[in-house]
């Protein structure tokens, strides 16, 4: 009977595992796909600011 349960519970981590697993799983692939479609969004937008900063570095 304990090995049963015993099992039983095992089982029960096993899947907890395995959901916490797939959870991060897919929140890293979505954050890691949002962030590189965000990024090719606003890519010019950020050279644009990378390059008027170094001329204003430049200048001063």
């Amino acid at each position: 009977m304990s090995c049963a349960l015993l099992d039983s519970v095992t089982d029960t981590f096993f899947f907890i595992e395995y959901f916490f697993f797939l959870l991060f799983a897919s929140s890293t692939i979505f954050l890691s796909s949002f962030l590189s479609i965000w990024l090719r969004s606003k890519k010019w937008f950020i050279l644009f600011i990378v390059f008027t900063d170094l001329a204003n570095n430049t200048n001063s």
